[in-house]
């Protein structure tokens, strides 16, 4: 293979190539929106989903999980692997700030650098890394934390990300704290829904506030109510509908 494929110049030209040739683009977040209009005109926003149902059964069925066994509450979870976007040293943070709280981190460790963050994380005595659960056992691992984490660096990577962990957060209904990434702060409509954090001490700040209304239903309702309406179901519809409208205009213009 050509080796210059592998490198982000060659790599962003190929794709500015195929944007101007295709009929439609779908992007999942309003960054990547605008970035890509300027080489697609006919480019639209079809955020991540939700398999609502299957996260209701979770909420109101709850299966306990072995794995929770030596993490009593207060937990504060993050589902979803452990990379280069997640910020470790946010959550050793958390972690040393109250021994309390059990930071329960689900799913893989595929970190390549700051491994000495990861050490630093591992060395908490209430942090505590689960590994990867099966699919079907994701939505119960949320529904067991009483706050949902979103510890993202701010960064060109998670500048442009539409995390599938939010939505699914929403359809459990449990109080979310996320850093001041651009997907959950350009959605007008999430600011009721998520706490947002700037830096540590706001993170913090933040989890004890969240702690101390665990039990506002009405917010929990209102979290699960816009979850409803974000399904994979309605992706598929808006995704069809751009569709026929693409062939539509093209057939028009032949």
């Amino acid at each position: 293979a050509d080796q210059t494929a592998n490198r982000p110049d060659s790599v962003q030209a190929m794709e500015q190539a195929i944007l101007r040739r295709a009929d439609l683009a779908l992007v999942t977040s309003e960054p990547l929106l605008a970035a890509k209009r300027e080489f697609q005109a006919n480019t639209h926003l079809v955020p991540n989903g939700v398999d609502f149902a299957a996260f209701a059964v979770a909420r109101t069925q709850p299966q306990q999980l072995a794995v929770f066994e030596h993490a009593p509450h207060p937990r504060l979870g993050f589902v979803g692997a452990i990379n280069e976007k997640v910020d470790l040293s946010l959550l050793s943070a958390l972690a040393a700030a109250d021994r309390s709280w059990q930071i329960v981190l689900v799913g893989p460790v595929t970190l390549r650098y700051h491994l000495d963050d990861l050490a630093a994380l591992r060395s908490q005595p209430n942090v505590h890394l689960i590994g990867a659960l099966p699919v079907a056992q994701v939505p119960h691992a949320i529904a067991a934390c009483d706050v949902c984490l979103m510890p993202y660096k701010i960064n060109a990577w998670t500048h442009h990300i539409s995390p599938l962990k939010l939505y699914e957060y929403l359809a459990i209904g449990r109080p979310i704290v996320s850093t001041n990434i651009p997907a959950v702060v350009t959605q007008a409509d999430l600011a009721p829904l998520v706490a947002v954090a700037h830096d540590a001490a706001e993170m913090i700040a933040e989890v004890e506030r969240a702690l101390s209304r665990a039990h506002d239903h009405a917010a929990a309702a209102a979290r699960r109510e816009f979850a409803a309406q974000q399904t994979w179901d309605v992706r598929v519809d808006q995704i069809a509908q751009l569709i026929s409208a693409a062939l539509k205009s093209k057939e028009m213009s032949t």
